[in-house]
């Protein structure tokens, strides 16, 4: 009986301690590593109206300089440009879509 909480208490030590060594190698690194692009107008609640210019304004960053934004309609590339400065990591750019 003594054996066998012994046992018992080893194991799920030995079981404990793997998965806090297991977990701590998991180190991820920080998402401002990671491209980041988003869009400031029009927001998802904006009216639009089919036929008619409008300005989209949006935002990339990418640690080692943004090379291009791509604006994409329903999944579907539409606009590239690439940044005023090549090379900067934020960039802030408006682009014309006519839906």
């Amino acid at each position: 009986m003594k054996r066998t909480r012994w046992l018992t208490r080893l194991s799920c030590g030995l079981v404990g301690l793997s998965l806090a060594l297991g977990l701590s190698s998991c180190a991820e690194e920080p998402a401002a590593y990671y491209p980041q692009a988003w869009i400031d107008y029009p927001s998802g609640e904006t009216p639009i109206q089919l036929g008619t210019e409008v300005a989209v304004i949006s935002h990339g960053f990418a640690h080692e300089g943004v090379a291009e934004v791509v604006l994409s309609v329903n999944g579907e590339p539409y606009r590239r440009d690439a940044p005023p400065e090549a090379g900067t990591d934020f960039v802030s750019l408006r682009q014309v879509w006519i839906p």
